[in-house]
């Protein structure tokens, strides 16, 4: 079985080396021969567009363009490239084509040709790398918010009911109430659910609902005969409806508590 690589630095090592020998089989293709001519010159004049591409990626894109200083980044590339130029032209040639391409200058546009598309691809695709990895930590970071606010309403929950139910209780329990072992019985069963059940992303609508008429049977108590309470479920749900736990409880609870407030 395959392991997934999780580590990012390592994910973006494997795809360089993918991308750096994909571009080379295409720069060393010889068109005019129709085969790959690999030698030590190919792979130095390749390596000159490498450690320019690589400057550009690692350096001058976070260090400018990320940070929107356009000027300074164009004018960073402009000295990159004439950089590999003269390389290219003042040292590279004249030390592996001293009697033929060293002797002499084709010009600007040529060497532009030669080098731009090497370095573009290379460039472009560090471009897309780091896009996708911040699209892909803006969405992870996403989820940690709803996460985070689904927590705070859970922990919203608990001790407001707990400290409302534990008082209804106490109260019950010094008139010596029959509907004490009923509250004490449907109270452990809303704080099992709470506990045990809820630990997991989502619950089966149907457990949620029929947590949620125990909740409101230990809510009304605060009613007592002020008002009266109906909670009705108009159809039968269907087995894989899943919902976040204890969302519903969070307005229901609200609603009884601004029903008692007037």
């Amino acid at each position: 079985m395959v392991k997934r690589i999780r580590n990012p630095r390592i994910q973006e090592l494997l795809f360089q080396c993918i991308l750096l020998t994909v571009v080379f089989i295409f720069y060393s293709f010889d068109h005019r021969r129709r085969d790959f001519r690999v030698d030590i010159q190919e792979l130095v004049f390749f390596l000159n567009y490498v450690l320019a591409a690589f400057f550009i990626n690692y350096y001058l894109l976070p260090r400018y363009l990320y940070r929107k200083k356009y000027l300074l980044f164009v004018g960073w590339i402009v000295l990159v490239i004439t950089f590999v130029i003269v390389m290219e032209e003042g040292v590279l040639e004249k030390i592996y084509y001293p009697d033929t391409r060293g002797t002499h200058f084709p010009g600007v546009f040529f060497n532009l040709v030669g080098a731009l598309p090497t370095i573009t691809i290379l460039t472009g695709f560090k471009f897309a790398w780091d896009a996708l990895t911040k699209q892909k930590q803006l969405e992870q970071l996403q989820v940690a918010v709803k996460e985070s606010e689904l927590l705070y309403l859970k922990s919203q929950i608990n001790p407001h009911f707990l400290f409302n139910n534990l008082n209804n209780l106490y109260a019950y329990a010094l008139e010596k109430s029959e509907k004490t072992p009923g509250i004490i019985l449907e109270l452990s069963g809303v704080l099992r659910y709470m506990l045990y059940e809820c630990q997991e992303k989502f619950v089966p609508l149907k457990n949620e609902l029929e947590q949620l008429g125990n909740f409101i049977n230990l809510s009304q108590l605060q009613f007592e005969e002020r008002g009266e309470v109906i909670f009705e479920v108009t159809r039968p749900l269907p087995a894989g409806y899943r919902i976040a736990p204890l969302i519903l409880s969070v307005f229901v609870e609200n609603a009884f508590k601004h029903s008692l407030s007037s």
